[in-house]
């Protein structure tokens, strides 16, 4: 009887370790897609434009930059629209720089307010909304 036991606490830990496994590849291959958006620029601050149209009274002294690789952000974004019915409402969780250049995460909904003729002529213009994960008082609205 006894080795029944350990057979099946065996088994129940096999199966626990390759659901961790399982969940572990999944949210990593989530991050790395993150970081795929989002690349460091390191590029001399002098470098910055200073364009009348983009002049400021006030500018930090201290930043980081960021550049956004935009087609994927956009995958994820639509990835929510395609293939959603109305009753359902789908969600993803994607990363975003904030004031102090940290990463924060968020969970983005679509928040689209067109009528849903206008909507048909122009599917690739979408609204979307995001709560803060990593600051639950943050939000989030953009556009694509």
């Amino acid at each position: 009887m006894s080795s029944c036991k350990k057979s099946s606490s065996l088994t129940n830990y096999i199966a626990l370790l390759t659901l961790f496994v399982g969940l572990m590849t999944v949210f990593t291959s989530n991050v790395s897609a993150q970081e795929n958006v989002w690349t460091a620029n390191y590029e001399r601050r002098e470098n910055i434009s200073k364009h009348k149209a983009v002049q400021r009274n006030s500018f930090p002294t201290e930043f980081k930059l960021f550049d956004l690789n935009a087609a994927p952000l956009r995958q994820q974004l639509f990835s929510i629209v395609d293939g959603q019915d109305a009753a359902r409402q789908g969600s993803i969780v994607i990363s975003i720089p904030n004031a102090d250049g940290e990463i924060e995460l968020f969970e983005v909904f679509e928040a689209s307010n067109f009528e849903p003729e206008l909507q048909a002529r122009f599917p690739g213009i979408r609204a979307f909304s995001g709560r803060g994960i990593t600051d639950q008082f943050a939000t989030l609205k953009l556009s694509f």
